[in-house]
């Protein structure tokens, strides 16, 4: 995983592409119609092409304000590996009372 960050540990962009297919990602054909699209729309009529633009630019500002601002993404490799170990530990100590439970049931019996 590398990041990008302006400032400290605050991550600009994320990426996590083990398989290095990032290229392939269904986001960048969406935006490559959406761009075809527009520049079908815009050589048939100017205004509304430009209606269009306009909406697809609102809805990319909307796209990247739920992405960079609204995403609980964990901000560090290190962060990642704490919770995957938290969780991890919680899982084990679960399981390990449940075993214990359920032995203690079936010797009371």
């Amino acid at each position: 995983m590398s990041s990008l960050s302006l400032s400290g540990n605050t991550p600009l962009f994320h990426v996590n592409d083990p398989d290095g297919d990032l290229m392939f990602d269904p986001k960048w054909f969406v935006g490559g119609f959406a761009l075809g699209g527009l520049a079908l729309i815009f050589s048939y009529d100017v205004r509304i092409g430009t209606t269009v633009g306009v909406v697809l630019a609102v809805l990319g500002v909307i796209y990247l304000s739920f992405r960079f601002w609204l995403a609980s993404e964990p901000t560090s490799e290190r962060e990642v590996l704490f919770n995957r170990f938290s969780r991890s530990s919680r899982n084990r100590r679960e399981a390990r009372s449940k075993e214990l439970s359920a032995k203690d049931g079936s010797d009371a019996g």
